[in-house]
């Protein structure tokens, strides 16, 4: 029988689609009071929900980064597991002498052929290099992520996070030797048996859950939900349905049905990794029917961007779509059809830099048909003058 992560948890009871549940889920990770900053006790145990925190029916929702799901490793992972040598990546995060790989490539490499890989708080908890290290079939040792603000990255991942943790202290352990030595001979068969479980736990979660796509699905999922009686915000998605797109139902809020056509707007297209991997989950599920005005270059195949010169070295979020999904013929007309309500919804993929014909926009469409996504690090992020104008807020560095 295969052991998942979320097994132990779904005992608890969920109602209906639209969140409303007898007793906290996983998904409650969002959605905890002031009081309970920190997700997880000194033993790893969930913290229990604040009941007492007082609703303002807040349209702010956390969210994560997330990863195409062409770049999640597809080798046999007992395969994988049998190729490591070495217990811990070289490659240290701020240590800028590791920081040795030019090409995606091998950056990737770094991280198959070892069994951990160090990630750490930066300028924020969620981070790009997270989502890497899972997706090419390592598992991350990340210090002091019990510390982690409860809104802020998913319950279940912060819960691997911690198991990850455990299971390198172990490996350091039987090692006998200091972490980062690359022989192996000592791990024991349970040592590869309990490796093997969690990774497969880190990737299924992977996959399920923070890929482009469901992070692009969870947005949708959003319009449809009501916000949890007992929290500030709305949850992150909880379970393995995926929401089936163009059928949600037209509810008391004037959630529209059948969106089928989605303006992606910038006000700035330098790089940005919220607003550049989402736009490319929006891709995945509409295709040209999600329009990136103005077209962001470099999530396209071109021969003339220099990749590399980009932020990250263009590692991960770059080089991703076919110039066909972007209709530029749209680009011409796109004040009329604002203007005509050609589009669904509206998506401010990075709002802090600038929000192109907003003042035009609200008089046409509604408040929660208005989207806006925050990528940036840790701040003093201003998303309650916004959700109180009715508009939903995606925060990346969440805090209630």
């Amino acid at each position: 029988m295969k052991r998942t992560l979320v097994s132990k948890y779904r005992s608890n009871t969920y109602i209906n689609r639209f969140n409303i549940r007898e007793t906290p889920s996983i998904s409650d990770s969002f959605s905890r009071g002031k009081d309970s900053d920190n997700v997880l006790d000194r033993n790893n145990n969930i913290n229990s929900v604040n009941s007492n925190s007082n609703s303002n029916n807040s349209l702010a929702k956390p969210i994560s980064f997330s990863i195409p799901e062409e770049k999640i490793v597809t080798t046999n992972i007992h395969t994988l597991i049998k190729n490591k040598i070495k217990i811990l990546s070289s490659l240290i995060p701020g240590k800028i002498k590791t920081y040795i790989y030019n090409t995606e490539e091998d950056y990737y490499n770094e991280y198959r052929q070892s069994f951990f890989a160090t990630t750490i708080k930066k300028a924020g908890w969620d981070c790009m290099r997270h989502y890497e290290i899972i997706a090419n079939g390592c598992i991350p040792y990340f210090p002091n992520i019990e510390k982690c603000p409860s809104h802020t990255m998913p319950l279940p991942l912060k819960i691997l996070f911690v198991k990850g943790n455990a299971l390198f202290k172990q490996f350091i352990n039987s090692q006998r030797e200091s972490p980062g030595v690359k022989s192996i001979e000592h791990l024991t068969a349970d040592d590869i048996n309990q490796y093997t479980i969690l990774l497969n736990d880190f990737l299924d979660y992977m996959r399920e859950n923070l890929t482009t796509n469901k992070i692009a699905k969870y947005i949708l999922e959003s319009f449809s939900r009501r916000v949890n009686p007992v929290s500030h915000v709305a949850s992150f998605p909880q379970d393995k349905e995926s929401f089936p797109l163009g059928k949600e139902k037209m509810g008391k809020d004037g959630v529209r049905d059948n969106i089928s056509r989605v303006l992606y707007l910038s006000a700035d297209v330098s790089p940005d990794y919220l607003r550049c991997l989402t736009l490319h989950g929006f891709k995945v599920n509409f295709g040209e029917n999600c329009h990136d005005y103005p077209k962001v270059p470099h999530i396209y195949k071109s021969n003339s961007i220099n990749y590399k010169g980009l932020y990250g070295k263009g590692i991960t979020y770059t080089n991703l779509l076919d110039n066909s999904l972007h209709n530029d013929t749209l680009d011409n007309r796109i004040e009329d059809d604002i203007k005509n309500k050609y589009y669904d919804i509206i998506i401010y993929g990075s709002y802090h830099r600038g929000m192109p014909y907003y003042d035009l926009i609200c008089s046409v469409y509604k408040a929660n048909e208005i989207i806006l996504l925050c990528g940036d690090d840790i701040h003093n992020c201003n998303y309650k003058s916004w959700t109180d104008k009715g508009h939903h807020v995606f925060v990346r560095e969440l805090v209630i």
